[in-house]
Formats: structure tokens, C-alpha cells, sequence
């Protein structure tokens, strides 16, 4: 074992959570903490063969001795990476190191949090539609793999660029925090986790994207002819009309704005493919 690493692993031993260093598997090194979680640390981190820049996810090492959750870990690391949309950030790898026995998930690094933006944006109608359709349709993608998100929030979506066009979303897990369960897609009742669960959630973080507010479902903060695709939203269950994110996606394809002219018959769209075919994207 390197010596190096082997410091490390002695010191978490006796000191929890202090992997700050460590190298797992001879390709990654753990940087700072970036925010620690119920079930996991997240941490900068370096290939270092590259010295590109990921987010490296770790599994609680006290978790991972549960044979349960372990496999869920992985398999929420090798059913993310399959997936791709510019509004998921992206999975690349997952393992776990046989020196320090840690099972982490690699991932590219984050931007800033919604959460930490909100009333420092100051969006367009256009700009929160967009926003709309880009988390709605990343979903979409998601929920087709199987993999409901379950707790959506502003804290759960990232901004890499200057405003909320570009947002991506973090946060995924197949471990409930609180139970330890996996966030299943297969609806068994009105308080199970389910697409409903992400609609509704989706419905209020466009909300506050556009108030500049945490909390709180007052759709009047919406362009006009958006409320009536959020307040369908915020009905979303098991037995309600929108059962799906597909749905959704059609529902906010079919929004013209107040201030926007309608697509002529025969014009050709200036908008990305997988605006105007939801059932396309990537």
C-alpha cells in the first residue's frame, strides 16, 4: 500500500471523514469537501492522469458495510452514467478502492446551486420557459432509465453558466436519506415517490426561479401563459391528467409567450431538436 495513502486511511480511522489527499485506485485524488449529505461526502477531485477537474460522490463507509446499500450506490452510479442530457450533470464512473475501501461515483463538477442565486437573477418569461423545458425534458430522460429524483429543489439544481438556460441537475439518489429505501418509478399509492413527485417539484422551483424566492406556490410570479401548465403541474399524482414528464415536456413546448410571435406553418424552428421533439432528446 502507498505510504502516502495509507496515512490517510489510519487517519480516518481514528478522525471520520478525512480524506481530503487520498488517492483512489492510482487515477483519482480527493480534493476539499464540497457538502456533506445524509448517505455521502461529495468532494472536489483530479484524474490525475488528465488533471481534468470531477466531483468525486463517496459513499458513508459506515453505509457501505450494509450490503443493501452498497449495491444501491452502484447501481445509481452505473444507471446514471448511461443517461445523458445537458440538464443532468453528468455521471462518468463509479468503484470503489480496495486500499481505503471506499465506493465513490464520478462525476463532472458542479456549478453554482440555484439556491444560492435566487434574487440575484433577474429572468425574462422567455428565460424561465426555457429553463422550464431544459429541466422538464432532462427529467423526462431520467424517468424513462427508471431513476426518479424525488426531493427536487432550487439546492438541486446547478448553474453553470450566467443564467438559468443552461441549469442541470444534481441530487439523484437511489438511498432515501431518511429510510434508506430506493426512489422507485413504479407508482404503488398517493404518498409514494413516483414522475408526480417530480412534477410537482419541477413546478416550484420554476416558481422560484422566477420570484426569487424559496418556498411557496404562487404561480401569479409566472408569465401569464405559463400558469396553466404549473398549477396542472402542482395537481400532478398518481391519478391525476399529468402522469408523466413526456407530458410536461409537450405541455411546455405548446407555450408561446405573451411577447413572442407564433410559428408560422412551414417556418422552420429556430429552437433546439429536442425542444421541438420531447420524445427525442438525447
Amino acid at each position: 500500500m502507498d505510504r502516502h495513502n495509507e496515512a490517510f486511511i489510519q487517519a480516518a480511522r481514528v478522525v471520520p471523514r478525512v480524506w481530503t489527499g487520498l488517492v483512489l485506485n492510482d487515477n483519482y485524488r480527493i480534493g476539499s469537501l464540497i457538502e456533506q449529505g445524509a448517505t455521502f461526502e461529495l468532494y472536489d477531485g483530479t484524474q490525475i492522469s488528465t488533471n481534468d477537474r470531477e466531483c468525486l460522490k463517496i459513499l458513508l463507509p459506515q453505509l457501505a458495510a450494509d450490503p443493501k446499500v452498497l449495491t444501491l450506490f452502484l447501481e445509481e452510479g452505473r444507471s446514471m452514467s448511461r443517461i445523458s442530457h445537458p440538464g443532468l450533470l453528468q455521471y462518468r464512473a463509479c468503484a470503489r478502492d480496495p486500499q481505503s475501501d471506499l465506493s465513490y461515483i464520478v462525476m463532472d463538477a458542479p456549478g453554482p446551486r440555484l439556491s444560492a442565486r435566487l434574487g440575484l437573477l433577474k429572468p425574462e418569461p422567455r428565460d424561465i420557459l426555457a429553463f422550464g423545458k431544459q429541466l422538464a425534458s432532462a427529467l423526462a430522460v431520467a424517468h424513462r432509465a427508471g431513476l426518479v429524483h424525488g426531493h427536487l429543489s432550487p439546492e438541486s439544481v446547478v448553474l453553470p453558466g450566467e443564467g438559468l438556460t443552461d441549469a442541470a441537475i444534481i441530487g439523484f439518489s437511489l438511498i432515501k436519506a431518511e429510510a434508506g429505501a430506493p426512489h422507485l418509478a413504479t407508482p404503488d399509492g398517493e404518498d409514494s415517490i413516483g414522475a408526480w413527485t417530480d412534477i410537482r417539484s419541477l413546478a416550484l422551483v420554476m416558481v422560484a426561479a422566477s420570484s426569487g424566492k424559496h418556498g411557496g406556490g404562487d404561480v401569479s410570479v409566472l408569465p401569464r401563459n405559463l400558469r396553466t401548465v404549473v398549477r396542472k403541474m402542482l395537481r400532478s399524482g398518481p391519478r391525476g391528467t399529468l402522469r408523466s414528464m413526456d407530458d410536461v415536456v409537450d405541455l411546455l413546448h405548446r407555450v408561446v409567450l405573451d411577447s413572442e410571435p407564433r410559428q408560422a406553418s412551414g417556418r422552420r424552428s429556430s429552437l433546439p431538436s429536442w425542444w421541438r421533439d420531447p420524445k427525442r432528446c438525447c
